[in-house]
């Protein structure tokens, strides 16, 4: 009986022995279970760092975008019109002809010569085309024969003489003693002389009227008797609109001692601009007679320099698509230049763009609207 018990408490143990082997072994097979888990997740990649294209995508973008924003936020501006037409002085008439004719041929010789200044040949402005610019108009579209029509009838309305006469007299009491008038002279009849022979008629306080800057230019009476107001024009000297050792373009600027031709013409201009004919291009009238434009200098076209523009004044060389040349030899050499004197101004003309060679063989612009002093 004792070896019984004894028996069957050993299988009792044994059991429980078995029992606790068995939870044992599943814990550590869930331990082995969750370790196997963690040990077979694959690592986790560090980030990766953007590449310099990635970079330049990026900026790329947020360039785009903030132009898209600006744009939206400001439309852009649109280009403006391609100029048709232009107001002008002409300067080619009767009275100039033969000092403009010479003055300019002598200058043509000389700068284009290879062994001066090698200017291309066409780059010098045929006799016809110099005329003073007041300011350029465009008429395109459906309503450019129309636009045309109307700035051809103001043109024509307009009274020069009387708005000759209205020309503000500002800096006249400085410029009347300047070199080349020799002092100045009241008369009775309610005019000043100025020493050279040119006359100033004084309306009041507030206008200046020049009646004539040479005694023998005009005689300054018209048919009934009475005293006709004369604009004169002279052109003296050369400058470069661009500085000279890269110069495009050289012109001579118009002697103006008392600043009548100046105010006459800013006149004529705010006339076309108030009436909408004419922008306004935010700077000041610079009045020119345009003598070298290389715009018009053609390949191989050069006075025995094959268009290179060599001799003195340099080589011609290419800026963008201009051609330029050193032009400080001729601006020095042409300083005192005289290519008229004591011309009348005789018109006022609306010009087409783009000079035409006539049946004669001369280069002038187009007219197709005037009106005569």
């Amino acid at each position: 009986m004792a070896d019984y018990r004894t028996s069957q408490d050993h299988g009792r143990e044994q059991l429980s022995w078995l029992e606790l082997s068995a939870t044992c072994l599943q814990q550590r097979l869930m331990r082995t279970a969750d370790t196997s888990a963690l040990v077979h997740t694959p690592p986790t990649s560090p980030p990766t760092l953007p590449s310099c294209a990635s970079k330049t995508r990026e900026k790329g973008k947020e360039r785009k975008e903030k132009k898209e924003r600006k744009t939206t936020a400001m439309p852009p501006k649109p280009p403006a019109p391609r100029p048709t037409h232009f107001l002008c002085i002409p300067l080619v008439t009767p009275a100039s002809r033969s000092q403009l004719s010479s003055a300019l041929a002598s200058f043509h010789t000389d700068v284009t010569s290879p062994s001066s200044f090698g200017v291309p040949q066409s780059a010098v402005r045929p006799l016809g085309t110099l005329h003073l610019t007041l300011g350029v108009m465009s008429f395109v579209g459906d309503e450019a024969q129309e636009k045309l029509g109307q700035a051809t009838e103001l043109l024509k309305g307009l009274r020069l003489r009387e708005m000759l006469a209205a020309v503000p007299k500002k800096g006249l009491p400085g410029l009347l003693g300047e070199a080349g008038y020799g002092g100045t002279e009241s008369r009775k009849d309610g005019t000043t002389a100025l020493g050279g022979g040119a006359e100033v008629e004084l309306d009041g306080e507030d206008t200046v009227v020049v009646v004539a800057e040479s005694a023998e230019s005009a005689d300054g009476a018209d048919a009934s008797g009475e005293k006709q107001q004369q604009l004169m024009v002279s052109l003296k000297g050369i400058k470069s609109m661009q500085p000279a050792k890269e110069a495009r373009v050289l012109y001579a600027p118009p002697v103006d001692k008392v600043g009548a031709l100046y105010g006459f013409c800013e006149s004529l201009r705010g006339v076309f601009m108030e009436k909408g004919f004419m922008a306004d291009e935010g700077r000041p009238l610079l009045l020119h007679a345009t003598v070298v434009n290389m715009t018009y200098a053609k390949s191989g076209g050069g006075g025995g320099g094959g268009g290179g523009g060599g001799g003195k004044g340099g080589k011609a060389k290419k800026h963008g698509k201009w051609k330029t040349f050193d032009g400080r030899g001729i601006l020095d050499r042409y300083e005192e230049y005289d290519w008229m004197e004591n011309v009348p101004v005789e018109k006022v003309q609306i010009c087409k763009m783009g000079a035409k060679e006539l049946e004669n063989g001369e280069v002038e612009y187009e007219a197709v609207a005037e009106a005569s002093f």
